[in-house]
C-alpha cells in the first residue's frame, strides 16, 4: 500500500552517479532534481551528446525519508535543454508500473508501489523551469 504522507517528502539529494558524457562530472551531489537537471543542461552545451546515439548517465534520487531511486538516463541530441533526469524517473517509473502492475504478491508488487510512489512524491514538487539554459530568455 502506497504511504500517503510521501507527497510533500522533499528530496535531500541528487546524485550523478557517472555519465558517458565527459562534460557531465562523476559523483556530483545537488539538492534537487532541478539543480541536477540544470547542471545537465548546462554541461549538455559544453558537449552535446552523439548525434546517433545516446550517452548513458547514471544517478540516485534520495528522499529526506530515505525513499530511494536509481537509475539511468540515455541522454540523445533531442533532450538537450530538457529536465533529463526527472524524465528519466517519470519514464522508468511508469514503465514499471505498466509491466509490474497487474501484480498481487512479492517483488511484482513491491516494484510496482515503489514506482507509483516516486511517481506521487514528483508530482508533489513541479519542474522549476527557470533552472534550465535558455527559460530566462
Amino acid at each position: 500500500m502506497q504511504n500517503t504522507n510521501v507527497r510533500n517528502t522533499p528530496i535531500a539529494r541528487v546524485e550523478i552517479l557517472w555519465s558517458e558524457n565527459s562534460a557531465i562530472g562523476e559523483n556530483q551531489v545537488f539538492r534537487s532534481l532541478d539543480a541536477a537537471d540544470g547542471y545537465v543542461a548546462r554541461a549538455l552545451q559544453v558537449e552535446p551528446p552523439p548525434r546517433a546515439g545516446y550517452d548513458k548517465t547514471g544517478f540516485l534520487v534520495v528522499w529526506a525519508d530515505g525513499h530511494r531511486f536509481s537509475g539511468r538516463a540515455d541522454i540523445t541530441a533531442r533532450d538537450v535543454g530538457r529536465p533529463v533526469l526527472r524524465e528519466a524517473v517519470i519514464r522508468t517509473c511508469r514503465a514499471t508500473v505498466a509491466w509490474y502492475g497487474e501484480g498481487t504478491m512479492g517483488v511484482t508488487l513491491q516494484r510496482a508501489s515503489h514506482a507509483r510512489e516516486t511517481l506521487a512524491r514528483l508530482e508533489s514538487f513541479p519542474i522549476d523551469e527557470e533552472t534550465l539554459p535558455g527559460s530566462a530568455d
